[in-house]
């Protein structure tokens, strides 16, 4: 993966995230055809990206540890929240058309960016 994965900037990382989407939408689509061909099939280099996937729940584990992320919140669904809101509106860009606007346009791609960051950003804040 090309961007960073830190307890401390998880809420950057979820726009970094949604940037490099929507700038590779044949990732997307790729993962897409991946999941509809092998189903419940073990995956092409499954292993490492597992490993891959567990140093993301490791790290976000580590971030509840340090106080710096809500330790009430499972932390395979705070990563799962992080990546679906990140790149959702790559996948289904027709829904993103009609609930936010045209997500390729710079004003919309900026400010649903900026929400993003915030939302994920409360999510994964601890409760004061």
């Amino acid at each position: 993966e090309e961007i960073a994965f830190e307890p401390e900037r998880l809420a950057d990382y979820a726009g970094e995230l949604f940037d490099f989407h929507l700038d590779h939408p044949e990732l997307t689509r790729l993962l897409l055809h991946e999941a509809l061909h092998y189903k419940d099939r073990p995956l092409p280099a499954g292993e490492r990206r597992q490993a891959h996937n567990t140093f993301k729940l490791q790290t976000v584990k580590a971030g509840q540890e340090h106080g710096t992320i809500d330790a009430s919140l499972d932390p395979g669904d705070i990563v799962m929240f992080v990546i679906a809101l990140a790149a959702w509106p790559a996948v289904q860009p027709q829904l993103a058309r009609q609930l936010i606007g045209d997500s390729t346009r710079p004003e919309t791609r900026a400010r649903y960016r900026a929400d993003l960051v915030e939302a994920v950003r409360r999510i994964a804040s601890p409760s004061a």
